[in-house]
Order: structure tokens, then sequence, then C-alpha cells
């Protein structure tokens, strides 16, 4: 992890204590495309599961009236 890295970490820590508590599996763009760019999705399906629970965690986590939770619902669902 590089000094950057660690350094937005810590700072989303601070912002959300309390992420890793309500979300028992994250994930985000950035590992989907890792995982797309060392080829480590056998199917489609299997990406589409990990992009169906990035929505879910941001769904979960998210209040309904925030932006996120809009965007999301609007914008990926369905």
């Amino acid at each position: 992890m590089s000094i950057v890295q660690y350094r937005i970490l810590t700072i989303l820590f601070q912002l959300y204590p309390n992420y890793y508590d309500v979300i028992q599996e994250p994930i985000d763009l950035k590992m989907i495309a890792k995982k797309v760019m060392d080829n480590e999705y056998r199917t489609p399906d299997d990406m589409d599961r990990e992009v169906t629970l990035m929505v879910n965690n941001a769904k979960t986590f998210n209040e309904p009236k925030s932006t996120i939770y809009k965007v999301i619902g609007t914008e990926l669902s369905g």
C-alpha cells in the first residue's frame, strides 16, 4: 500500500468509523477493475455478483435520502 493509499484510508476511517462494522464484504470499483485486469473473473456473472455487492453495500451504508443512495437507486438498479 502506498503512502497516498494509506492516508486516504486513514481519512475514510475517520469520516466513517463504523463502515466495516456495517459492511461485512467491502468492495469497490478499484478492486473490481484490478480483478478484471488480472483475469480473476471466470465468467461475466462473477463480475456481476461483485458489482451487485458493491451497489448493495452502498445502499446498506447510506441513508435512503442521501444523494448516493438516490443515484444508485435510479441509475444502477434494475
